[in-house]
């Protein structure tokens, strides 16, 4: 079972850090209305990641993966060697999964209205909720 959960557990940070590479060129792509791949060349790629609300969201986010997926690997050492129960480190694990979310909802329409207040937790709150009818 821990085995499985930590094969689940990589698959999901792969999938998140894919996800979050393609949604930061998609979004130099619109903030620069050029292709795709000219993103490289007129500098929107780093003036998005740089320079906007957005970009500073997004490396917080990475910053976030990063260390899930140190955890992750620690854990996963630990379940090779059979060594006591991961609680501490898959609770914290959980912990930054609800933050990444909460950069996710920064970043979506629940971050442009007016009651800020309620439509962000409210946002990370449905979000946990899918994560744990998907993970459950």
């Amino acid at each position: 079972m821990l085995l499985r959960s930590s094969t689940f557990f990589f698959w999901s940070l792969l999938a998140i850090g894919i996800g979050s590479l393609a949604l930061l060129l998609y979004q130099s792509s619109i903030a620069s209305e050029a292709a795709p791949w000219a993103i490289f060349t007129n500098q929107a790629l780093t003036n998005v990641l740089f320079k906007s609300r957005f970009g500073v969201i997004w490396l917080f986010r990475i910053f976030l993966l990063l260390i899930a997926s140190l955890i992750w690997f620690v854990s996963r050492r630990i379940i090779a060697d059979r060594q006591d129960p991961l609680n501490e480190l898959w609770g914290f694990l959980l912990l930054i999964g609800i933050a990444i979310m909460f950069t996710t909802s920064l970043d979506s329409h629940a971050a442009s209205r007016q009651d800020l207040w309620f439509m962000i937790p409210a946002d990370v709150l449905h979000m946990l909720g899918a994560g744990f009818l998907v993970g459950g």
